[in-house]
């Protein structure tokens, strides 16, 4: 029976606990770190009590875990935390001093600021922290602080707080009213502002700001606000305005009108060059190539031949790129050599564009500079690298090393905090422990680190070690066998392959199953609460609530249901179910056009940068994933399928 939404979340997470523990790993298993039911049952009552302000009983179980508690420090900082901000900073000191090696000591002093800041305490402020911190509100709080004893100090800082186009915490509205009513924000800093906010499109920021010039200033800027909906009026500005602000216009106009109109934008350039006195030199090279990047990733034909001289002339790198891609979609093979030959010898020589090479060649009738191409893209592990391979028709560089030798493990204490906060379900707590852990330790520690945590079954975790110590070649830590049992049941259940979600997986979420991303997709498949809502509505079963989402078995059922569908309606066509998982299947139904495209064109073709990313990791992991896990597969694993190279990429796939 497939396993349904009202399942208890407890249920699935020991379930999936009791799996994690059985699934194989191909390293020596570490010692375990011994975590008892009683110790978790113990330690989550505690912290319950904790985070609740019941004081009264936390002091009741802490007779029950005795002194020098392992995780003492995550029961003071709600104590601590609960007394603020009337206690004193000595409390909080002592605090960030008798838990330092724990990552709520920084913690700890983020949120003393802020609730000392927001208090008015500013006495408690000053003796706690004696430097600004980074983030703007509490660096704002800091300064109000500071201003209490030393104004003219505070007063100092106020314009490099106050010099951005976009808006600034409500923490920091007393400091700026203070530095207005004392001119220390003048015109000036105000319409410097003004045009930061113009350039990063904010004209809500700009309205608020017109309205705090002095009448003299005021019309400038109502003027700079007309000129963010209508750029072209820089053409008839007045010729009494002062050079610096008419240079200013002129500027942000140009900024503003190459986005929005383009060629207007390039004529207006010309126009404005040969007009007495001709354009600055500095606003015209930032114009023109602002214009140059959205002539070419825009495809205008009528500012081809210009962009093209520009490039030549200024042989900028990114847009080399953005030019040589775009002579690879338009498949003029010819034109795709030379511009490769523009870019640095470093992007040159990568899998990519020794791919492209390898291509245009080919097309070219050149049989042996197209080898020569591809047996240098195929040496790399990446997804051109394995499509050069399967040009040549040769084995996958894999370009793996073993694990490499270490010093022995020393800090038991925080591996212990760490499987006890896993144990409990707190993987954030868990994964803040463990890589303040990474950055206590010294390199020579991170292979017990990252073989310590595969034999624990914390897959996320040895990811993140590797990342951390730059093992790009160790393939065991950087692709784990993670929930493997439960990626094959549900590949079983949904007729999918295995592999290709546990590579979503790892490209989603690197295996963390609490991963959260800015635009709100959540768990190890990156399923957004809409998806899910529609996933459950197929399978005729309640909608899961946003926390099931973080669960590991319901994540990787409703990702690989959705990502099944989206296989179904491209007949089969990973590529595409791919880039619809990222974008949307609304956009990748707009990117198949009436030109039909070869399938390593139409992955170049993708417009959005990360979708065009994305589609290529998750092949390219899929390979990885299942080469590490049946070795002997090594010869028969693809990248890319006969299916999905022929007949081609075309906006008939649509209706089939």
């Amino acid at each position: 029976m497939a396993v349904v939404f009202r399942h208890p979340v407890l249920l699935l997470r020991t379930a999936l606990l009791c799996a994690i523990a059985l699934t194989p790993v191909t390293l020596p298993a570490a010692p375990a770190t011994p975590v008892s039911h009683v110790g978790v049952a113990r330690f989550q009552d505690a912290l319950a009590a904790a985070r609740d302000g019941d004081f009264e009983r936390l002091a009741q179980l802490e007779k029950r875990l005795g002194n020098d508690y392992l995780m003492q420090g995550y029961l003071d900082y709600h104590r601590v935390r609960s007394g603020l901000p009337q206690i004193d900073a000595a409390r909080v000191k002592d605090y960030m001093r008798q838990y330092r090696d724990l990552p709520l000591a920084n913690s700890m002093e983020r949120l003393a600021i802020a609730r000392y800041g927001a208090a008015g305490n500013w006495k408690a402020l000053r003796a706690l922290r004696d430097t600004p911190p980074i983030t703007p509100e509490l660096a704002c709080y800091y300064w109000q602080a500071v201003g209490e004893q030393h104004p003219q100090e505070a007063m100092d800082a106020v314009p490099a707080m106050w010099l951005t186009g976009g808006s600034r915490p409500a923490a920091c509205d007393p400091l700026f009213d203070k530095a207005l009513a004392t001119g220390v924000i003048d015109d000036d800093l105000i319409w410097q502002r003004m045009l930061l906010a113009f350039r990063q499109g904010n004209p809500g920021l700009m309205r608020y700001l017109t309205g705090r010039l002095s009448d003299e200033h005021a019309a400038k800027g109502q003027l700079l606000r007309q000129l963010y909906n209508r750029p072209d009026m820089i053409l008839s500005l007045d010729k009494d305005l002062p050079a610096a602000q008419r240079d200013a216009l002129i500027s942000a106009g140009l900024h503003r009108m190459a986005h929005t109109d383009t060629p207007a934008a390039l004529a207006a350039v010309h126009t404005l060059s040969q007009r007495p006195g001709g354009l600055d030199s500095d606003i015209r090279a930032e114009a023109e190539r602002r214009i140059a990047w959205y002539s070419i990733i825009r495809d205008l034909p009528e500012n081809r031949a210009w962009a093209d001289r520009w490039l030549r002339d200024n042989g900028d790198e990114e847009l080399l790129e953005q030019r040589a891609r775009r002579a690879v979609i338009e498949q003029q093979w010819p034109a795709v050599i030379s511009w490769i030959a523009r870019l640095p010898v470093a992007d040159q020589q990568s899998a990519r564009w020794q791919y492209w090479l390898g291509r245009a060649h080919q097309a070219m009738g050149d049989a042996d500079l197209a080898d020569i191409a591809y047996r240098e893209a195929a040496a790399h592990r990446s997804f051109w690298g394995f499509t050069a391979a399967d040009q040549l028709g040769q084995p996958y560089a894999l370009n793996q090393v073993p694990p490499p030798a270490g010093d022995p493990l020393t800090d038991d204490a925080a591996l212990q905090r760490v499987a006890l906060l896993l144990a409990t379900d707190e993987p954030h707590l868990a994964r803040d422990e463990w890589l303040t852990l990474l950055r206590r330790q010294p390199e020579t520690q991170m292979p017990a680190l990252a073989d310590y945590a595969l034999a624990q079954g914390w897959p996320a975790l040895a990811v993140d070690t590797a990342i951390h110590a730059r093992a790009h070649n160790v393939l065991v830590w950087r692709f784990p066998r993670a929930y493997r049992d439960q990626f094959v049941n549900a590949a079983r259940e949904g007729d999918i392959d295995p592999y290709l979600l546990m590579a979503v997986a790892r490209r989603e979420s690197a295996f963390h199953s609490h991963a959260t991303s800015p635009v709100g997709a959540r768990g190890l498949m990156q399923v957004m609460p809409g998806t899910a809502r529609h996933v459950a509505k197929w399978l005729d079963e309640p909608a899961p609530d946003t926390d099931d989402l973080y669960d590991p078995l319901m994540s990787i059922r409703l990702g690989s249901t959705y990502l099944s569908d989206l296989l179904k309606r491209y007949q089969g066509n990973r590529l595409l179910a791919l880039a619809a998982y990222n974008a949307g299947p609304q956009r990748v139904d707009e990117w198949l056009s009436a030109t039909t495209l070869p399938f390593d064109v139409w992955v170049e073709s993708i417009p959005y940068y990360e979708t065009r990313e994305y589609v290529q990791a998750v092949l390219a992991y899929r390979v990885l994933l299942e080469q590490l896990d049946r070795p002997e597969a090594q010869r028969r694993v693809a990248l890319i399928n006969a299916s999905e190279r022929h007949p081609g990429y075309h906006i008939a796939l649509l209706q089939e």
